[in-house]
């Protein structure tokens, strides 16, 4: 439970930090704020997004163009599991 509370905490904060660094074209933010979700996604165990970090985190280049499909991806499997543990926190009360 508390590894559920700790991700649904630092979640948002890692969006809205990639979001953030996306306007700003900032590719080297986003790549940061890619690889500080991985952690809490591997956790809860979720692989969907597994290739996705490995695009972004192994490109080289610096055309964020190149990587923000993946991004996107990686983005939608944290909303989802964002909304999913906020579920759960919700049946609990």
């Amino acid at each position: 439970a508390e590894m559920l509370n700790a991700f649904s905490e630092s979640l948002p904060e890692y969006l809205a930090e990639l979001n953030s660094a996306q306007e700003n074209k900032d590719i080297q933010q986003v790549k940061f704020y890619v690889h500080k979700l991985k952690s809490p996604i591997n956790l809860i165990g979720v692989s969907s997004a597994d290739n996705a970090f490995s695009f972004v985190e192994n490109l080289n280049g610096h055309q964020l163009s190149t990587i923000l499909p993946m991004v996107e991806k990686i983005k939608k499997v944290a909303n989802q599991l964002l909304e999913t543990v906020n579920q759960l926190n919700n049946n609990k009360k």
